[in-house]
């Protein structure tokens, strides 16, 4: 099923939305070029897809005087859109001149994965994922490019206890979390706001990456609740970076304790009513709802983790977090989203013991029903969907915001995905409408205009339309 989320400001009207469910005229267009291929297993075959990958040496996101073809690299279509190449979606490795294509791809939702090589990454998409629909037969993608970029190598370490201050980890020495390290690129032995920094992990390592050959300065940013011991008198690491081989091992020893016993860590989780990100005069508070602390920012409340309610006033609070890199994670009650951050995650590094680090807040907001349906291969023109007749992929479906029986620009559009399934969400309480967008491969057999009205609590479904290939 492939779903389009909106958040739906109906313009008021006094026309009548009864009667809607009457056939609308519908003139389609023929698709000739394909007019003798059928629907397979419910999709239909006939656009093709192409790009090109290269190095983007330039970082413009264009191939130009510069740029270097990147072949022998694959590509595939996903489909279902889960990253991973399954057996009916297509690869292919790109040519010399870094191009590659498919043809007879499927109608519908879909994404165009690519997969580096060597020492590269996307700069354009930065994912490498490509997400588009085709919503009719023959319609060719064929400019679907990614921009690469050389990366360099890995720095690493690690941030131990030296007890016995001999410059090596010994089996018994712990390993120190939430220790800031940098770069120091102009050697001054001070961080300044433009050189890399980065902290310890829960492990105690740290790691800089894409780091190009020669040689570099690391250093401890000193903390109040460490003295650095090995290298001796706070010296930096100096390493000579190689190309194409990472460097492991470049470690500090400090002593002192800093268990975070001092640390804390509050916020507040309110109703961001005019959904503006941050709590405005008027905003109430939402109480009630779970707060965790993510040590190892999985997403997941684990037995280490601390947890609570936020408070009448909408408050939490954890005090004894240990330092370093983690996350606070919220969760939303029924029928609410989260405005800031969206995902309702904070990611945040605790540097040093006795911090105190407020205003880790939470904007959430109501949010609306689900409309889904079907659009589905009337094989037998009955106007009903009868058993073994299936969906149909990549049709066209829009929200008619202002009831007025056809399709504006400005309404929210989606298109059937495998199986034929729709979905509008964070649709608002009143009277609502869905549509079919004309096509030129399909032509319906039911009413091409569906109307209902929705209460506020419960989702919309059965909003189906019944169509056949045109030819």
């Amino acid at each position: 099923m492939y779903s389009s989320s909106l958040t739906l400001n109906r313009k008021s009207t006094a026309r009548s939305t009864s009667g809607r469910d009457s056939r609308r005229a519908w003139s389609p267009s023929k698709c000739d070029v394909l007019e003798q291929r059928r629907m397979l297993s419910g999709s239909l075959l006939g656009s093709a897809v192409g790009g090109r990958l290269y190095l983007d040496n330039n970082a413009n996101n264009s191939f130009d005087m510069g740029d270097v073809a990147a072949p022998g690299l694959q590509v595939f279509v996903d489909y279902n859109m889960n990253n991973v190449q399954e057996a009916d979606e297509p690869t292919t490795l790109t040519a010399a001149d870094g191009t590659y294509r498919f043809e007879d791809v499927r109608s519908g939702p879909l994404a165009v994965v690519a997969r580096t090589g060597f020492r590269q990454s996307f700069l354009n998409p930065s994912n490498g994922v490509r997400y588009f629909t085709l919503f009719d037969c023959g319609q060719d993608r064929l400019n679907e490019n990614f921009a690469l970029k050389r990366t360099g190598v890995k720095v690493m370490g690690t941030l131990f206890r030296d007890d016995n201050s001999n410059g090596t980890r010994d089996g018994s020495e712990p390993t120190i979390a939430g220790q800031a390290v940098y770069l120091d690129l102009n050697n001054n032995g001070t961080k300044e706001p433009s050189e890399p920094g980065t902290a310890s992990g829960t492990n105690g390592r740290y790691m800089f990456e894409d780091i190009q050959p020669g040689p570099i300065t690391v250093r401890l940013d000193q903390s109040a609740c460490y003295t650095q011991v090995s290298p001796a008198g706070n010296a930096p690491r100096v390493v000579n970076v190689g190309e194409d081989v990472d460097t492991d091992n470049v470690d500090f020893g400090v002593q002192g304790d800093a268990l975070g016993t001092q640390n804390i860590v509050r916020g507040t989780l309110y109703n961001d009513a005019n959904k503006n990100g941050f709590r405005d005069a008027g905003e109430a508070p939402e109480p009630g709802l779970q707060v965790f602390v993510d040590y190892n920012m999985n997403g997941s409340q684990e037995a280490d983790e601390p947890t609570m309610l936020s408070g009448a006033d909408g408050t939490y609070e954890f005090t004894g977090v240990r330092s370093g890199p983690l996350a606070m994670v919220a969760r939303s009650g029924f029928r609410q989203s989260f405005t800031n951050p969206s995902n309702g995650v904070r990611f945040f590094t605790l540097f040093d013991c006795g911090s105190v680090r407020d205003g880790l807040d939470f904007g959430l907001r109501q949010t609306g029903v689900q409309v889904t349906g079907q659009v589905f291969d009337d094989a037998n023109l009955n106007g009903i969907k009868d058993p073994g007749e299936g969906g149909i992929n990549g049709q066209g479906v829009y929200f008619d915001l202002n009831l007025n029986g056809s399709y504006d620009v400005n309404e929210p559009t989606t298109a059937s995905g495998n199986g034929g399934g729709y979905l509008f969400s964070d649709v608002s309480v009143g009277n609502g409408a869905v549509g079919l967008l004309p096509s030129g491969c399909f032509s319906p057999t039911t009413v091409a205009y569906r109307t209902f009205f929705v209460t506020g609590l419960n989702d919309v479904s059965g909003i189906d339309f019944g169509a056949r290939y045109s030819h």
